[in-house]
């Protein structure tokens, strides 16, 4: 006979659930600031980039989003290893 798989703990699937949606708004708002590089889209005054190394919004996104695409994809790595183990 199989052994039953068990369910996550609650914790595990907050933190997952947690995960999903901080990626979908990181995706929602990189998304905006790609599609308007002046910030119109999310009313973001393009003097929030004053005294930074970007020109506009569009660079800063070309520059972060590797670093949250690979952050989000270590969160989860970490948390099934964490889980399995």
């Amino acid at each position: 006979m199989p052994a039953r798989a068990t369910s996550r703990p609650f914790a595990v699937r907050m933190l997952i659930l947690l995960q999903v949606l901080l990626a979908v708004g990181a995706l929602a708002g990189g998304g905006a600031f790609i599609l308007a590089p002046d910030g119109h889209l999310i009313q973001m005054p393009i003097g929030h980039l004053k005294n930074t190394p970007f020109p506009d919004f569009l660079a800063r996104e070309q520059r972060f989003a590797d670093l949250r695409a690979g952050s989000r994809m270590c969160g989860s790595l970490v948390t099934n290893l964490l889980q399995d183990g």
